[in-house]
Order: structure tokens, then sequence, then C-alpha cells
């Protein structure tokens, strides 16, 4: 019996991830799942599913957003994604799910990557500056999807960007070496190259993803489905930020202008 391949998507929140995930879809054997290992819900999996998840665990749990499952899944990363493969093995060759930030711990992370058969590994990345505004944005209308902030101006304070900077500059890294270890293949994605661009050059980069996963070509350009409608269509950063100037001067000031627009 073949085994099912499997992606797991390591990036942070305000990446575009979303966007591609549900523009992944567009694969037909592909099962796609999101942040399964969320400290406060495990996301697109079933009642059904939590039920069986729960039930390896010998607990009893009231759906997806039950603390005693998420804990459970959190603690035995491997089987839970072995156990969603397994399952939906019939109808599917492939699935995809995302880990970010705070979801598992190191050692957890180690039992993921070692410990689920034919594993792949795409890492999103996006310019700091923008992810941090759009989170900053997101934060402020408690709108995460389908909400039009093009509009909207935030206050951004340099030290609390710098120390968000810091942490996830180390979670990429540590992360990263965690899957040289590993030695699995690895694919590299940005928001700007491969994301937020036109549904025909998306459509390319699902398709080539699906290759490399051995799946068939993706829906057709003609019924292809695009993801989510992107939220801020503003490009300029003395619009997007009310206190640009003063920060843009901080961060000069502190030797941390080039850190703004390059990727972790």
């Amino acid at each position: 019996m073949k085994t099912m391949k499997k992606i797991v998507v390591f990036s942070i929140p305000r990446t575009g991830t979303n966007h591609f995930f549900y523009s992944m879809r567009n694969l037909d054997r592909l099962n796609v799942r999101f942040e399964i290992f969320h400290p406060e819900e495990a996301y697109s999996i079933s009642r059904e599913e939590s039920d069986q998840i729960a039930g390896m665990g010998g607990l009893d749990v009231d759906g997806n957003k039950d603390p005693r499952l998420i804990r459970w899944m959190s603690d035995h990363p491997a089987e839970t994604v072995n156990f969603l493969a397994d399952k939906v093995s019939a109808n599917f060759d492939a699935l995809i799910f995302k880990v970010f930030p705070k979801h598992l711990t190191p050692e957890k992370l180690v039992e993921l990557l070692d410990g689920v058969p034919d594993l792949s590994v795409a890492f999103v990345r996006r310019a700091p500056i923008d992810t941090f505004i759009s989170l900053m944005k997101s934060v402020q209308t408690q709108r995460y999807h389908n909400c039009d902030t093009s509009s909207l101006s935030v206050e951004l304070a340099p030290r609390y960007f710098q120390e968000w900077w810091c942490d996830n500059y180390n979670w990429y890294k540590s992360v990263g070496n965690l899957v040289r270890a590993s030695g699995l293949p690895v694919i590299d994605l940005s928001y700007e190259d491969h994301i937020d661009v036109p549904a025909a050059a998306l459509r390319a980069t699902i398709a080539d993803l699906g290759a490399r996963l051995g799946l068939e070509d993706p829906l057709p350009e003609q019924e292809f489905q695009g993801g989510l409608t992107k939220q801020d269509h503003e490009s300029r950063y003395d619009r997007k930020v009310v206190n640009w100037a003063d920060f843009e001067a901080w961060m000069k000031a502190d030797n941390f202008l080039a850190r703004l627009h390059a990727p972790f």
C-alpha cells in the first residue's frame, strides 16, 4: 500500500498562508488542513476526528476546542498527522497542514519531523514590516480575513516591533536548524513572489508544489478558484502607519532599517 505524502508549512501569522491554503484546494487529491496544533482550537479537525483522536489517548472530549484534545495532539504530533493521513487516504494522495510559533515545542517538532513518513517541509516568509503592519491592523479591527483595511492607519511601537522581529527571527532559525538536521526535502516560498501574485502565477506555484507531491495539475485556469480577498491594498507606508517618519527614524538610528524588508 502506498504511503500518503504530507507537507508541513512553517510560517507565522499574516504571511498569506490562509489565502495560499484555500487556493491549494484546487488540487483535487490534496487534503488541506490548517492550524491543527493551534493552542486554542484544533482548526479543520471535525467532530468525528476529534472523538477518534481523543480515543487514541483514552479521552472523552467535547469537540476540537476541548483543551484535553489540544494538549494530547500537541503532545503526540506525529501520531495525530499519521492518523489524519490514514483516515483520508482513500480519497486523497497528500495532506498539507501548517505550524506557527507556539504550536509545538522544539522537542515535539523533532518528533513530528522524525515520525511522519513521506514528509516534506515548506517555509513561507514575508517582509517583516508588512507582516507586522498586517498584524497590527488585524489586532485593531479584530478581523482576520474578508475585511478591507486599506484605509486604516495604525501606530507602531518601535521597541515592540524589534522584540517581535527577534522572536520570529529566532523561531525561523531554530526550526530551520531542526529541518536541516532531519534531512527532509524543503521548499522555500515567499508572500511577495508566490502568494500575492496574479491567479495564473499562483496556479503555477500550486502546480509545482503538487508535482513535488506526485499530484495531478490543479483545476484548469478557467475553473481555478482563488483564496481569500486581499485585505490591504495600500502600498505607501506613510498612509498605513500614522507615525511612519518617527518609526523609520528610530529603526535607522538603531541600525535596524535593513531588517524591515529582508525576509526572516
